[in-house]
């Protein structure tokens, strides 16, 4: 993105009307689970959604207060066609108004953007069940399917009439399109292409990308919070046995859908990030979200109704147990601060001077901060660029072979920057992108939503994927007073994505009850983080407990040619 722009990112989440609740109001849960598919190519089974289940189950009933005879659970052979379909009625018979619901889907999913508008909404497409089937008979493996606009919606438009609160989850996958220059992974995706049925709606991938984005139909429910796991240009993972044995921490040691594992720390207590005890919709979403792209390149999507932000500003889960659950998940801050950088297929001049710059630690195996390989070239072709990449796999940049160690230097700057928290602050400030996507493509515009709890000064910053520094906000002295409690702030059309750095860039909000001494200096700067601005901005924003909030925003951006259908994540 170019700074001189502006350019940023953020969605816009909408924001719901939420009923009154009684002493009176139940809670229900219906928890479908499918990783064992007999009926598929071999490969296609998934190791997480069986586990997913159980653990989202015992945390509802032990954590949560949802009696155990209110949470169906359908896993694998219990969950086909027939009886997940039976299962949304009679919750729709079960359920009444102010009633707390959640609808759990973890499994295959495969894509309306690819075969057709059978959506429950525009950015969904069918489910998988266990007696799915494929066959050359189109007709007869829809009839196997669990569509969304057929299936679904009929189901929750008959729900949300009876006013609860719905909130549903679909940890499955409706993209088989991704990005170039993405690792290979032990990860498996949760999406499966279905070649014959193409004939549905041609070969043409509709274009989800700017204009074309504000043609989205409206949100079709008043009292329904969807969440699903990636955004239609990503797909989703299965964290396997495989990714564990190699070091990958899950909530449980056991096998998860990404988005799920992140979602049951959150559930657990760890959303609740503010310290009051409540774990709101808004804080369940944007923890989930944030801990999944740390470790995936995938961008969970929040879909609701528009106008109202009572109900995500307000309590999902509200137990006096959500304090001892925060305390005893909540893992310590870490105190490594130094870069952890793997290098790969590196000449040893390179790794040498790589492992002598302070700051940096050169590993073989385990976590790391940064992945620099060469980029792969076509034979007899000598390999004058290094991929630099993400721990999610993301492709962070394209950097000349010449200039690997400084542009280390500058990451190694620009991490502590990112890295940067308020373990202790008593108040959320939230940063989305106003296109809700999870991949900006080459002239998308580019615009925020920032929302602070408490009347703040804000701090917008772009790291960009070269390591620079960008002030987006304040750019202007009118721009220096504070937001109010709850005040939207839209910053829209900051600029638009722009090559030649195509990669991933970092927006990090900051939020201060008083307006530090200095913020004015910073209006509308650029530098890299060896400028003496830079530890001036490190000053500025150390402030003491309780008084200011963050949050950071990966904004993954990529020229049009960089989309591609891919069945596996891997450079080319």
């Amino acid at each position: 993105m170019h700074s001189k722009l502006r350019c940023a990112a953020a969605m816009l989440l909408c924001l719901l009307l939420i009923p009154a609740i009684s002493a009176q109001a139940a809670k229900h849960a219906l928890l479908i689970g499918v990783g064992d598919y007999p009926y598929l190519p071999p490969g296609k089974s998934l190791e997480g959604p069986p586990h997913d289940v159980a653990a989202l189950s015992e945390l509802l009933r032990t954590i949560h207060g949802f009696p155990a005879d209110h949470i169906v659970s359908l896993v694998d052979e219990q969950a086909t066609r027939t009886a997940v379909l039976a299962e949304l009625e009679r919750l729709v018979d079960r359920v009444e108004s102010g009633d707390l619901v959640m609808i759990y889907f973890s499994g295959h999913g495969t894509s309306c953007n690819e075969y057709g508008a059978w959506t429950f909404d525009s950015r969904t497409g069918a489910l998988l069940p266990y007696d799915f089937k494929m066959s050359e008979d189109v007709e007869k493996m829809m009839d196997h399917l669990i569509i969304g606009r057929r299936d679904i919606r009929p189901v929750l438009k008959r729900l949300d009439n009876k006013s609860p609160r719905v909130l549903a989850v679909f940890d499955a996958c409706y993209s088989g399109y991704t990005i170039r220059s993405t690792r290979k992974s032990a990860a498996r995706s949760r999406f499966v292409s279905i070649p014959s049925l193409k004939s549905l709606a041609g070969d043409q991938k509709p274009d989800k990308s700017g204009a074309d984005a504000a043609k989205e139909p409206e949100y079709p429910y008043r009292h329904v919070v969807y969440m699903s796991a990636a955004s239609s240009e990503e797909q989703a993972w299965d964290i396997t046995r495989g990714l564990i044995w190699g070091g990958h921490k899950t909530f449980d040691g056991k096998p998860h859908g990404a988005m799920t594992d992140a979602l049951l720390r959150g559930v657990s207590g760890d959303a609740d990030t503010n310290g009051d005890g409540d774990v709101t919709w808004n804080e369940l979403y944007h923890f989930t979200k944030s801990a999944v792209t740390e470790g995936f390149a995938q961008t969970p999507q929040l879909l609701c109704a528009k106008g109202s932000a009572a109900l995500l500003d307000g309590p999902l889960f509200r137990t006096e147990t959500n304090r001892q659950a925060k305390s005893i998940q909540r893992a310590p801050p870490s105190t490594d601060k130094g870069l952890k950088v793997r290098l790969e297929g590196m000449r040893p001049i390179i790794r040498k001077a790589v492992a002598e710059m302070a700051g940096v630690t050169v590993v073989d195996d385990g976590p790391y901060d940064l992945l620099i390989t060469p980029r792969k070239m076509k034979k007899r072709a000598v390999a004058r660029l290094v991929n630099f990449y993400l721990p999610n796999g993301s492709l962070l940049d394209r950097v000349p072979l010449r200039s690997v160690v400084d542009r280390i230097r500058r990451h190694t700057g620009a991490g502590r920057l990112i890295a940067h928290t308020y373990p202790e602050s008593d108040f959320n400030v939230f940063l989305e992108l106003i296109d809700p996507k999870g991949v900006l493509v080459e002239d998308d515009p580019v615009g925020f939503v920032v929302r602070s709890e408490a009347r703040a000064h804000i701090l917008l910053i772009d790291i960009d994927s070269t390591g620079g520094i960008n002030v987006l906000y304040p750019y202007m002295p009118e721009e220096l007073k504070p937001v109010q409690t709850g005040q939207t702030l839209r910053l829209p059309e900051l600029g638009y994505v722009t090559p030649p750095h195509f990669g991933v860039e970092h927006l990090k909000v900051f939020a201060f009850k008083e307006k530090p001494p200095g913020l004015e200096n910073f209006m509308g700067e650029s530098f890299p983080p060896d400028s003496p601005l830079f530890e001036q901005l490190m000053e500025l924003i150390d402030v003491g407990k309780g008084q200011a909030a963050q949050a950071v925003l990966p904004v993954r951006t990529a020229a049009r040619s960089d989309v591609v259908k891919t069945e596996g994540s891997e450079d080319k």
